[in-house]
């Protein structure tokens, strides 16, 4: 399998955890809209997959995540982001305590300064809309 399917099928798995977290409408592509809009149109024309929404990188850094989304107006959004970015790495934990590696959180002080590509670098969590 190669490094794009694993990245493609992580972010559609962690576009359903964040869709199941109270107080999120909708999720919308992280990428910049005309890259959005362009990988769309190119999914279409050569019959493949749309992307997920939810953005999916590797570096040397570990994984980073980028997810935009719309917010109830039932919960605060910064409450929700909270509750966004904590099941996100949620899922990475588990994920990778399933595969048997140890895997810090996003900022922990307690990562080794050297991070390999299974830590999680970053997760971002954007409001595009509330309501």
């Amino acid at each position: 399998m190669s490094e794009l399917e694993t990245e493609t099928e992580l972010a559609a798995e962690l576009d359903a955890v964040v869709r199941a977290v109270p107080g999120v409408l909708q999720t919308y592509p992280a990428r910049p809209a005309l890259l959005a809009a362009v990988t769309q149109a190119a999914s279409v024309v050569l019959r493949t997959p749309v992307a997920p929404p939810v953005a999916v990188s590797h570096d040397t850094d570990g994984v980073s995540v980028r997810v935009t989304i719309a917010v109830s107006d039932q919960r605060p959004a910064a409450e929700t982001c909270r509750a966004v970015h904590d099941a996100v790495v949620a899922h990475l934990a588990e994920l990778a305590a399933r595969a048997g590696r140890p895997v810090p959180s996003a900022g922990d002080p307690s990562a080794d300064a050297d991070a390999d590509a299974d830590s999680i670098a970053r997760v971002t969590v954007e409001v595009a809309r509330i309501g």
